[in-house]
């Protein structure tokens, strides 16, 4: 499982690493968090938002994303997203 995820989090952060800088800067994070916003259907961060995100994320204080770092993003990701699916199954399958 741990490897499947370095692989979905290097892809990921490749993918938004804009610059090619090996760091995520506000706007670039910014990016990637409305587009998450856009797929999981739920209101666009605001940049207050995108501003507590970076602060939470960036561990070495350098304002900016390292890729150890976007790790934690990617895995709070895919709880809120097995979390919403296990939510819709509960809410929507049909009683036995």
């Amino acid at each position: 499982m741990e490897d499947s995820i370095n692989i979905v989090t290097d892809m990921a952060f490749e993918a938004v690493d804009a610059d090619g800088s090996g760091q995520l800067d506000k706007i670039e994070l910014g990016q990637v968090l409305k587009d998450v916003a856009k797929v999981m259907n739920i209101n666009p961060p605001s940049d207050n938002d995108v501003t507590a995100v970076l602060q939470e994320l960036d561990q070495d204080d350098d304002a900016e994303v390292s890729k150890d770092e976007f790790v934690h993003l990617i895995l709070q990701v895919l709880r809120k997203m097995k979390e919403s699916e296990e939510e819709f199954q509960r809410t929507y399958q049909p009683p036995q």
